[in-house]
């Protein structure tokens, strides 16, 4: 059993209506993404600014020797390195800079149309087409 064979049972909604394929798909999408992309491109962030101020990266290393000071003894706890301030200053300010969105969040043209950038799109137009779709 997976998450898709609960999301497809009438019985766990309220108004036993299974979703669309489009509403499965952009949960697909957020299974597959949620997470993996995100942590990567925060870490990404992170060590561009890190690697722009050496003086930070220094700090954060020093603060990392001391909590863990051989790669070949025992390695820190989860617990250990969640007391770290400038561990956590670190993870904080690159989350905080990082969008934390990787692509597009899905867009539908309203039924009046619009123009973007001075190109008219027409109405229902869908800015993430699922598989198979025309739009």
């Amino acid at each position: 059993m997976t998450i898709f064979h609960r999301l497809m049972d009438a019985e766990a909604y309220r108004n036993k209506t299974v979703p669309s394929a489009d509403s499965l798909y952009e949960e697909a999408q957020a299974l597959m993404f949620g997470g993996a992309d995100t942590v990567g491109s925060t870490l990404m962030v992170g060590t561009h600014y890190l690697l722009q101020q050496p003086d930070k990266l220094q700090k954060l290393k020093a603060e990392l020797s001391e909590a863990w000071p051989s790669l070949d003894g025992n390695e820190p706890k989860l617990r250990d390195l969640e007391i770290l301030p400038y561990l956590n200053a670190v993870l904080k300010e690159s989350l905080r800079m990082n969008s934390g969105v990787v692509s597009g969040l899905l867009r539908v043209v309203p039924p009046t149309g619009a123009v973007i950038d001075g190109v008219a799109v027409p109405p229902g137009v869908n800015s993430h087409p699922s598989p198979g779709s025309t739009s």
